[in-house]
């Protein structure tokens, strides 16, 4: 009697851990690990706007906004393509870093793009509603590589004094990669640069031998189009601007003081050009955006985006405002 009872407990035993098990099984998100990868980008990046809704086909995923295409295919060995609606500007292809043991793509909830890899660190990309598409790698731990090579096929790649690099088709600019970046999960800034070499560039990310939390976070940020600026402004900046007069008169006296600062800036005549055509092109559009970053919780900044896109022997104008919250708001 008493085998019999051991028999039945051990059968009910296994019984349930089968069914546990299964239903563990059935519970496990597909996509969890894209989600956490995205939580440790949100919470260090930069903000960078909205990240574009991307359509699933067959072999990729992509996402399309007024000036482009971005389309991030299933294989993390498949270039990633970023055609623009101007037909007159030459399409870019960019092959990712070859990590080793690259998963196929996967999809946060937030729509960042995830690869992870068993070389102790993920890629993934972000198709912005501002036209722009960040290249991110999340590093776990100190086995992560330090050098990440994106190949930009066709194209010429100019390191600027600045960091941010040119891709040039022929002597025309056909892209922006703005001024690289890297952070840790406490905040901390991680020395990080750029190599370029003919169509590769190279993101350094000097992580070994520090005291660093990780994972961390870096990107390239790829824009479209042959001129590409960004100008963050800072809070004191911010809440002059929430507060200018909302007319012509008293914006555009605003806009000019500011041209007058920026002027005597590195930035100089580029920057200044941005801001006054942001001010005649979208002065309200701007003293709003700068309203909502100061009425957030936590307290956002204004940046101003810049993009122009050659058509014939004229150019498009694009100005995208939008808020940030990151180490230059303060």
């Amino acid at each position: 009697m008493k085998t019999l009872s051991r028999s039945l407990i051990t059968c009910c035993a296994s019984a349930a851990l089968v069914f546990s098990t299964a239903g563990i099984a059935q519970a496990y998100d597909h996509d969890a690990p894209a989600d956490a990868v995205a939580e440790t980008i949100a919470a260090v990046a930069p903000e960078a706007g909205p990240i574009l809704d991307t359509v699933k086909d067959k072999a990729s995923l992509a996402a399309s906004n007024d000036t482009s295409t971005v389309t991030v295919p299933q294989d993390a060995n498949d270039p990633v393509a970023i055609t623009s609606t101007n037909p007159e500007m030459p399409d870019l292809t960019v092959t990712l870093p070859d990590l080793q043991g690259t998963d196929d793509v996967r999809k946060a909830d937030d729509g960042t793009l995830v690869y992870t890899s068993k070389d102790d660190a993920s890629l993934a990309i972000q198709p912005l509603a501002d036209g722009s598409t960040r290249f991110l790698s999340v590093l776990e731990n100190k086995n992560a590589p330090e050098r990440y090579e994106y190949t930009f096929e066709g194209f010429h790649l100019e390191l600027q004094d600045d960091g941010s690099v040119l891709v040039l088709k022929g002597t025309t600019v056909a892209a922006m990669i703005a001024t690289p970046w890297a952070t840790d999960a406490a905040g901390s800034t991680v020395a990080t640069h750029y190599q370029v070499t003919g169509d590769t560039l190279i993101q350094v990310i000097r992580h070994l031998d520090t005291n660093l939390v990780y994972p961390i976070t870096a990107d390239p940020r790829v824009s479209l189009g042959f001129a590409s600026l960004y100008l963050h402004f800072d809070r004191a900046e911010t809440k002059t601007i929430a507060g200018a007069i909302s007319t012509a008169t008293g914006i555009g006296t605003f806009c000019t003081a500011w041209a007058l600062k920026l002027a005597k800036t590195p930035v100089t005549a580029a920057a200044g050009f941005v801001l006054s055509a942001a001010c005649v092109v979208g002065g309200l559009r701007m003293v709003n955006a700068a309203k909502k970053a100061e009425n957030s919780s936590p307290k956002k900044c204004l940046y101003i985006r810049h993009i122009g896109i050659p058509v014939g022997t004229t150019s498009l104008q694009y100005m995208h405002f939008g808020a940030y919250r990151d180490a230059r708001c303060k």
